[in-house]
């Protein structure tokens, strides 16, 4: 019996591999390569290696791994066999397999937030997994709330919040004349999948630039050309802007702004952000006080004022 389109039919299978939730399966793969015939297409020479015998079998070999590869199969010993007795241990396609087995168990598990390959199907869960990658610090609580809990709302969906104990003493001290901002929606992927998260900021971040100023890297070989500094007597008296203490930001006050607090919503709508903030207030009473901006990225409304009514908790 004469086989023939091999490369076809593989080609074919592949570009429907994730319709059938069949791209991570290495057993699939496998199904797959034993379309082709054993022991045929082993180079015999030198010439053959390098020459790449069977080019277009090879070249669609390769097109397999490199898919494998994109949708993170780790290839394992069986496989070296089947391609070895394929296509020979000398061949292109047996280097590339070679290449995969160096590399790809190293960095599969060198995240330390290791994300599984099986992901929950509840978007809650979903939503937890990503705010407790993202949030830096240790402390970060992560809170489930719903929407159905404030009766002025009319999205029905969960909210799926983040903030650290220092975050909200750092939102307790700011001042309530100025006023803070939602920002977003950014994009977090987790494996195949994406999420719109949102971001509670404030552009106040004196703390950070005074320490940045204050711990800027001198350039002592300059100010000894300038005489600015005599380097062995310390004879230049240090400014009033250096003598004053500052204490070293938090890891949530950055350049462009201290983040607050963190969220994911099941609409990613404006009502479900403004519950958001309401559900914010509870546990930081200093909020209510204070204008929040909704900065969202969109094409028809790009501001929107949440304004504070202190006689109704429920009204912004």
């Amino acid at each position: 019996i004469s086989r023939r389109g091999h490369v076809e039919f593989l080609y074919a299978a592949l570009k429907r591999m994730s319709d059938f939730n069949a791209h991570q399966d290495i057993e699939t793969y496998k199904k797959l390569l034993s379309v082709f015939p054993k022991y045929k297409m082993i180079p015999k020479n030198v010439w053959q290696v390098e020459f790449m015998h069977y080019p277009k079998q090879q070249q669609c070999c390769i097109d397999i791994l490199d898919y494998m590869e994109s949708q993170g199969v780790v290839p394992d010993d069986d496989l070296g066999y089947q391609l070895r007795d394929l296509f020979g241990q000398n061949s292109h396609v047996f280097r590339k397999y070679r290449r995969m087995m160096f590399w790809m168990p190293k960095f599969k598990f060198q995240n330390p937030y290791y994300v599984p390959y099986e992901l929950p199907s509840n978007h809650i869960e979903l939503a937890r997994m990503a705010l407790k990658r993202m949030s830096v610090d240790l402390a970060t609580e992560i809170s489930v709330f719903h929407t159905e809990d404030i009766a002025t709302s009319n999205d029905k969906t969960f909210i799926v919040s983040a903030q650290s104990p220092e975050q909200a003493s750092i939102l307790k001290q700011l001042p309530k004349n100025e006023s803070l901002l939602v920002e977003g929606g950014f994009t977090v992927w987790l494996r195949s999948k994406t999420l719109t998260y949102f971001v509670l900021k404030s552009e106040r971040n004196d703390n950070f630039l005074k320490f940045q100023a204050d711990f800027q890297p001198h350039d002592y070989k300059q100010a000894t050309e300038k005489r600015e500094m005599n380097l062995y007597t310390f004879d230049k008296e240090p400014s009033e802007h250096n003598k004053s203490l500052v204490l070293p930001p938090s890891i949530h006050e950055q350049e462009d702004g201290t983040t607050l607090a963190m969220c994911l919503t099941g609409t990613s709508s404006k009502d479900s952000l403004a519950s958001w903030i309401k559900f914010l207030e509870r546990s930081n009473p200093s909020l209510s006080n204070i204008p929040v901006l909704l900065m969202l990225k969109s094409a028809t409304n790009e501001l929107e004022v949440i304004r504070k009514n202190n006689n109704n908790d429920d009204n912004m």
